[in-house]
């Protein structure tokens, strides 16, 4: 057997490294730095969803401004209003206490949900989360 494999030598070391070649090539995706946190490597597909999910956070955090600047601009506005005529507009009163309020709610319903779901987290069993 020792001498077939000498024999064969030179056809078994060129597929032995052919093989780990083929091996390497698709067995070991590259891989490159995370977006959002350098230290780790991703590979290809898992940092276009990093750049995907940082451009949505993105557009959701420029909707925000928008939205506070749309709102800082309508209350100058009612503000130069009331200068103008001397005459406080009370739909625009009322309008304007009910997007404070609305806006107030909206923040406590959130923080409430978010303590509820920590609780409920904390308290079921583990045998249970399943």
């Amino acid at each position: 057997m020792i001498d077939y494999l000498k024999q064969k030598a030179t056809l078994i070391i060129p597929l032995i490294v052919c093989a780990g070649i083929i091996w390497f090539a698709y067995g070991c995706e590259p891989k490159t730095r995370s977006l959002v946190q350098p230290n780790l490597k991703v590979t290809g597909n898992e940092l276009s969803i990093e750049l995907e999910t940082l451009v949505r956070i993105y557009n959701l955090r420029i909707d925000d401004l928008e939205k506070q600047e749309a709102f800082k601009q309508w209350f100058f506005n009612q503000a130069a209003e009331v200068v103008e005529t001397g005459q406080v507009n009370p739909i625009g009163v009322l309008t304007s206490l009910l997007s404070v309020l609305g806006i107030g709610v909206g923040a406590d319903n959130l923080r409430v949900r978010k303590k509820l779901k920590n609780v409920r987290i904390e308290t079921i069993p583990e045998n249970e989360s399943s």
